[in-house]
């Protein structure tokens, strides 16, 4: 128990001393002063004033106040109580972070029960047996009917193994929208697509059902097949896939002038290779196929011409009539290979490159956003500022990391502690 209660202290000071210097004094050399300047008509006094801590002036005269240490300590324990985390404060924090970790960009329910299943849900086992499940849903391409001979099985096994794979996928999807908002459940366009694919699968399968048992000797088929691999893209953990296709898909309406332009020029080539050879009986290829006997396959084997598949198979029977043909070819090959081809490499480089800084840009801003709000959660009030203490750090980082000795997380604490406080600032935990 403190023994010293109050203070009261008789001072004069010149006439010109400022309030800045009393309490730059004072604060120096005691970190826990309330004061409180008073005026009154006389000589200067330092009283206790218990009621207004901070600092009025008039005139000459001031009051300074020193509170107690036993002010200071129960100021100090109030601090700590308000840095008491509960438990699902603790999981909706450590929630926050791996996603920040992991690059998540999941918007789920914060309550404990909603975070416990988002949990649940990115367990790695769940996420092996879905990887499981779609390869198996691809793989029954190889032993449906028309397979190769021996390895076919009845269309009814088939149709158990497809089913359990849907029935996973559901599970998947019904999981999702547990722990998601309903409004941004249904906004997410790959949600939506996963549940049309679902409905037009079991559609699918119903109906060649009906068809093989009641006209048993046609040749049922079944259309619900090339809509199998929207599930890799669909899915949460496509992620990686879904941002690529994502990419192509904004970089190809830009580069969409350039593709243009590089087909009109074969196709002009191609109308000028018929008009130069279409007439010429005495031309054909090695294996005796006429030599650009019709537009369409002008077209066609100009444009492999690009790819130099069939340079120079193309141009040879044109050059051994005359070598003069071989400056078509030549003035092709300069304008749409060497040129156009290298404006559209370049265009598709740079578009895709601008996109994927976005990509990468809009990712870090989402683990920024998700770490402050983890910080939001875990932050108290000490020094003057907002910070995660040395408590509140050990607890997070023993969810989120619980194979990580102490000393580890000590040290983490230092790299992140800037000013030496044994605290973390928000700047620091944002990085």
């Amino acid at each position: 128990m403190s023994l010293v209660k109050e203070l009261e202290i008789e001072i004069e000071l010149p006439g010109e001393t400022s309030t800045e210097d009393i309490l730059n004094g004072t604060l120096d050399s005691q970190s826990s002063v309330d004061s409180d300047v008073k005026q009154s008509n006389g000589a200067n006094k330092v009283v206790k004033n218990s009621t207004s801590p901070g600092v009025r002036t008039s005139d000459n005269l001031y009051t300074i106040v020193l509170s107690s240490p036993k002010d200071v300590s129960k100021q100090s324990s109030k601090e700590d109580a308000h840095g008491i985390l509960t438990e699902e404060q603790l999981l909706l924090a450590a929630t926050l972070v791996q996603d920040a970790w992991n690059g998540r960009s999941f918007t789920f329910k914060p309550n404990a029960v909603y975070v416990r299943s988002y949990n649940l849900y990115h367990k790695f086992y769940l996420q092996f047996a879905l990887y499981f499940f779609i390869a198996l849903n691809l793989a029954l391409a190889l032993v449906e009917k028309p397979a190769k001979p021996g390895w076919e099985i009845p269309y009814w096994g088939s149709m158990i193994i497809e089913l359990a794979c849907l029935t996973f996928f559901s599970f998947r999807l019904i999981h999702t929208a547990h722990f998601s908002k309903k409004v941004i459940f249904w906004r997410d366009t790959k949600n939506i697509l996963v549940v049309i694919t679902l409905m037009l699968t079991v559609i699918d399968m119903i109906g060649y059902i009906i068809w093989v048992n009641v006209s048993p000797g046609t040749n049922a088929v079944r259309w619900s097949r090339p809509l199998r691999p929207l599930f890799i893209v669909n899915f949460s953990d496509g992620r990686q896939i879904r941002r690529a296709f994502r990419n192509i898909r904004r970089t190809v309406p830009e580069i969409l002038n350039i593709l243009i332009l590089f087909l009109l020029s074969v196709l002009l080539f191609g109308l000028l290779a018929l008009k130069l050879f279409n007439k010429r009986t005495d031309m054909v290829y090695a294996n005796g196929e006429p030599y650009f006997k019709t537009y369409f396959d002008s077209i066609w084997d100009l444009y492999v011409l690009v790819t130099t598949a069939n340079n120079p198979d193309v141009m040879m029977p044109a050059y051994d009539k005359n070598n003069w043909y071989a400056l078509f070819f030549i003035i092709y090959l300069i304008i749409c290979l060497y040129i156009f081809m290298s404006i559209v490499l370049a265009a598709i480089y740079n578009t895709y490159r601008k996109n994927l800084k976005n990509e990468i840009r809009a990712c870090v801003y989402g683990k920024r956003k998700k770490l402050a709000q983890a910080f939001e959660i875990l932050k108290v009030f000490k020094h003057g500022h907002f910070v995660i203490s040395y408590s509140n750090w050990c607890q997070l980082m023993k969810i989120v990391t619980p194979d990580r000795s102490q000393a580890q997380l000590d040290l983490l604490m230092r790299i992140l502690d800037s000013d030496g406080s044994n605290t973390i600032k928000k700047n620091s935990f944002l990085m």
